[in-house]
């Protein structure tokens, strides 16, 4: 079993394209999509709000919306901002794989 962190984007406010493409991403192109999400990610837009003993993508929305199933651990990474697990979100599996929450499942970044 893997191992996944949840980074929610932070309360640090973004401006122009940004601000629009984070909450609605589908309006650039993959690689576009790519390069914004990593660049946010470096330069401290989002931060690690969960833990979660598992690799299922459906298992860290569920756990990122207060719904942890039966047996699975979601740890919430004390001193951080806990809001549901929604679109623009991204989750690390297994420390190396990003994937992006779209507005239908996920892509990976």
């Amino acid at each position: 079993m893997g191992s996944m962190v949840i980074f929610h984007y932070t309360s640090r406010e973004l401006q122009g394209e940004d601000a629009i493409n984070v909450m609605m991403p589908n309006r650039i192109s993959q690689p576009e999509r790519q390069e914004m999400f990593n660049r946010l990610m470096l330069d401290g837009y989002y931060q690690p709000a969960y833990v979660i003993q598992s690799d299922d993508l459906d298992v860290a929305f569920d756990c990122g919306n207060g719904y942890p199933p039966a047996g699975i651990e979601c740890l919430a990474i004390p001193n951080t901002a806990h809001t549901s697990t929604s679109v623009g979100d991204i989750v690390v599996v297994n420390g190396t794989k990003k994937m992006l929450v779209m507005p239908l499942g996920f892509e990976e970044i």
